[in-house]
């Protein structure tokens, strides 16, 4: 089980994998076997696989050439056109991750800390943000725990991370639990898969359902696909991993049953473990309210 609890630190798996830097021309991925080097004027950007994510007389190609006629730099075009597809595929992920306006506004520039604790859950959450690709590689989760703890900043570190991750372009879904319990009846094949097969799904306040041999059923599928397709999760949760484990045990043929034990057992193969516990920052907020 590799936990990252109390201290801020690196996870460490045996699949963890080095991410390369792409500065190198040679990296510069190309179409038709094309060499880079061999790219030597603006009507070769063609052969660039990044300038197929748009239209041929789009304003992303004409800046593109433009920046390869001024700067004969494939490196910089290749840089922007990437830049300029993520920044509008943040836009379309961003639609679909299912984030409310509250929620939206949950970043890490708007978290405010006040504790240690807070400090190094932040630093926590920054750092898996920051180093995502590696994480989905891995499928690495975060899980912050509020062991009886309520509105210690689970969910705001975890939106923000879901937000920091959507600008760079990588599909993010968002759920709260107690409304996908509602919504889960009415869901279409479809939709149920895309929580198995999502790059990133962040789940909020995981627990707080209470368990029938169905929804149990449900969740559990949710979270087993993703951990044998080693798809990360993001998840907050206001008890412990033993009221996580204890909230899935249901009767099958006269026989109890835990689920939740092999649920954890999956989240937490490799992860980040961030407990949150404190005192509640929306009250003091409501203290002040008039």
């Amino acid at each position: 089980m590799n936990i990252i609890d109390a201290e801020y630190e690196v996870v460490s798996t045996e699949k963890s994998t080095e991410i390369c830097s792409c500065n190198s021309l040679n990296l510069i991925k190309t179409r038709f076997n094309m060499k880079p080097e061999n790219i030597k004027s603006s009507v070769d950007l063609f052969y660039l696989e990044s300038i197929t994510f748009f239209e041929e007389h789009s304003a992303e190609v004409m800046e593109a050439q433009k920046i390869f006629d001024e700067t004969n730099n494939l490196q910089a075009v290749d840089d922007y056109l990437r830049k300029k597809y993520n920044e509008k595929q943040a836009q379309k992920y961003k639609k679909q991750a299912n984030l409310s306006k509250r929620f939206s506004k949950r970043t890490f520039e708007t978290f405010n800390i006040e504790t240690e604790m807070q400090k190094n859950a932040y630093n926590k959450a920054f750092e898996y943000a920051n180093n995502i690709d590696k994480y989905i590689k891995n499928g690495t989760n975060i899980i912050f725990i509020g062991k009886g703890s309520v509105g210690t900043g689970k969910t705001h570190l975890a939106c923000a991370i879901a937000n920091y991750i959507l600008e760079r372009g990588i599909p993010v879904k968002v759920i709260n639990i107690v409304s996908l319990v509602d919504e889960l009846k009415e869901f279409t094949p479809a939709v149920k898969k895309e929580l198995k097969t999502v790059k990133v799904l962040l789940i909020d306040d995981l627990g707080k359902e209470n368990g029938t041999v169905w929804l149990c059923s449900e969740i559990y599928g949710i979270i087993n696909a993703r951990y044998e397709n080693e798809l990360p999760t993001i998840i907050t949760t206001e008890g412990s991993l033993s009221d996580l484990e204890n909230n899935y045990k249901v009767e099958i043929n006269d026989k109890i049953v835990n689920k939740g034990v092999s649920m954890i057992s999956r989240l937490t193969e490799s992860c980040f473990l961030s407990v949150m516990q404190g005192e509640d920052y929306r009250k003091k907020a409501g203290a002040k309210c008039k």
